[in-house]
């Protein structure tokens, strides 16, 4: 309840980037598609708001048929992604071939 979704703009197909922001507008969390064979920067910017932290986790894999087994139940799975940081107010992650990652941006309301 109260929550705000919102559509990315100047998304790059086969990228998909979906968006939500919590009521009081300093929890936004966006999750972004991969789904091409190489690594690739995003930039997130917000408008109306500076982000202050942002942390990610990504689940990838190069191996489109792999598959979790007893022996490696962790072998696709959610990982943290070192690679996402604040950069001048927007949010700067990189994006690992053939994944889903979830960022967590803390922010800040502009004056109006």
């Amino acid at each position: 309840k109260g929550a705000v979704s919102f559509e990315g703009r100047n998304i790059v197909t086969p990228m998909s980037v979906s968006a939500q922001q919590s009521e009081d507008g300093r929890t936004i969390v966006v999750r972004i598609v991969n789904a091409t064979t190489n690594a690739t920067t995003a930039s997130i910017s917000l408008s109306g708001a500076v982000a202050t932290d942002a942390v990610a986790t990504s689940m990838a894999s190069n191996d489109l048929d792999g598959e979790n087994t007893a022996a490696d139940a962790l072998y696709i799975s959610p990982r943290p992604n070192t690679d996402c940081k604040v950069v001048d107010g927007d949010v700067a992650v990189t994006l690992p071939a053939n994944s889903y990652t979830v960022v967590t941006v803390t922010a800040t309301t502009m004056a109006t």
